[in-house]
């Protein structure tokens, strides 16, 4: 699952039109699909700590906690989004 399956669900929800290819490179997608996959847990939902350890991307380790929420999110105030999902969030259920 990934930024090409998003594409494809905001492509037949209507959230853009045109060539699917074109909407990734520009990086659209990044306007309902801001962030990653997911993200760690701590004590508070985003109370990760560091991703990154002098410079180094920090590795998994046993007893880490990390959330996969792949979705869309969609500004309320969003007039070129479809009407009905305007104000929400959207998340993936593949």
């Amino acid at each position: 699952m990934g930024i090409s399956l998003l594409t494809d669900q905001m492509l037949e929800l209507g959230f853009f039109s045109g060539r699917k290819q074109d909407i990734i490179d520009g990086l659209l997608y990044k306007k309902y699909y801001p962030h990653g996959i997911g993200h760690w847990l701590g004590m508070d939902v985003h109370d990760c700590g560091l991703y990154f350890k002098n410079g180094q991307a920090r590795p998994i380790e046993e007893n880490m906690c990390f959330t996969v929420e792949p979705g869309l999110y969609i500004p309320a105030d969003d007039e070129g989004a479809p009407a009905k999902y305007r104000g929400i969030g959207i998340p993936y259920r593949g």
